[in-house]
């Protein structure tokens, strides 16, 4: 059995974390132990050590509701059990408590800016759960941002003063492959490779970055002929496949750029148009060749090439533009408000 998975067939939190990388991302199928294994491995933590952590839900609704003793996400842990308490420290900001001492505080992501007066010198570790919405709940923009901004205010000038940097683990489920934050942390990329590939584990030594991508999961393989997983369909794809349903991938694709002629550059898009018989537009980031126009990303020049160039809204809809990426993809759908 993999390193990533228990004897019990669980994820192995304490092998994902003793790899020391700084940014700890995790995308797996539904009830395989994400949040109960990296719950238990920082409260042990805390005993060990008295570091604190940070827990952290996107919005206050979904914080506070988990922040009650009868959803208390803590209480599945079974030596835990009736000893994890919240307490309200300010409007956004609750206490977490193990029995009596105080093990860290649970803020929403979206109401952070309003703690950046605090300090979280003694907190070390980022507990992100459920980072990706559901297909039903509201979209918030700019996430990423927010959550770099988030672990700016935590992790201060740390690293420069000879300390530890903090650690973010965020785990969630497949269930919005352009998530915001998958886009501004880069990892659409790594997923398309590692479901290809079967892999995963997802290493970027430079940025101190692990994805963990599960896919031989033997929880997900004993759930699939219980009652609810015998229905199929979609769900069952996300649930138990980690497969992320109703993204469509076949815009994404790589082309040698001397078939191309270069249109346009608007910030990091670089198009073409192909000069064969199928005539389409390419978005890429590689930039070759002369350019008869560019643009910035700032607010005057976006209303400038939308001006010049809205229509190629209408040809993504006839299928004649294809992107290097899944971000470039998505940049383009938000540029265009094509959602």
């Amino acid at each position: 059995m993999s390193k990533l998975y228990l004897p019990s067939g669980y994820l192995n939190a304490p092998e994902v974390m003793k790899k020391n990388y700084t940014f700890i991302f995790g995308i797996g199928a539904r009830g395989i132990g994400k949040s109960y294994n990296f719950q238990l491995w920082l409260l042990k933590n805390f005993e060990d050590t008295g570091r604190k952590f940070i827990y952290i839900r996107t919005t206050e609704d979904e914080l506070f509701t988990a922040c009650t003793q009868e959803c208390n996400p803590f209480e599945a842990i079974e030596e835990y059990r009736g000893r994890i308490s919240f307490q309200s420290i300010s409007k956004h900001v609750k206490g977490i408590f193990l029995d009596d001492q105080f093990a860290g505080v649970a803020i929403a992501l979206t109401t952070f800016a309003s703690v950046r007066g605090m300090n979280f010198s003694d907190f070390w570790y980022i507990w992100y759960d459920e980072f990706i919405r559901e297909e039903h709940q509201h979209r918030i923009k700019k996430l990423g941002k927010a959550l770099r901004q988030a672990y700016e205010t935590v992790n201060r000038n740390r690293e420069l003063e000879g300390s530890d940097p903090v650690r973010l683990i965020a785990m969630s489920n497949a269930l919005d492959f352009t998530n915001d934050i998958l886009m501004d942390f880069d990892l659409l990329e790594p997923i398309r490779s590692m479901k290809a590939s079967g892999q995963e584990f997802y290493y970027d030594h430079f940025r101190s970055l692990m994805l963990i991508y599960p896919q031989k999961s033997p929880i997900s393989d004993k759930k699939k002929n219980t009652a609810l997983y015998r229905f199929g369909g979609n769900f069952e794809k996300m649930a138990l496949k980690n497969e992320f349903v109703g993204y469509y991938e076949g815009n994404v694709a790589t082309y040698n750029l001397k078939s191309f002629r270069p249109v346009v550059i608007f910030a990091n898009m670089c198009i073409y148009r192909s000069t064969g018989a199928d005539r389409f537009y390419y978005v890429t980031e590689t930039r070759k060749g002369n350019f008869p126009e560019v643009y910035g990303d700032t607010t005057y020049e976006r209303v400038q090439f939308m001006k010049s160039h809205i229509m190629l809204h209408d040809h993504y809809f006839a299928s004649r533009v294809r992107f290097e990426s899944a971000k470039l993809e998505n940049q383009f759908i938000e540029l265009f408000k094509i959602k």
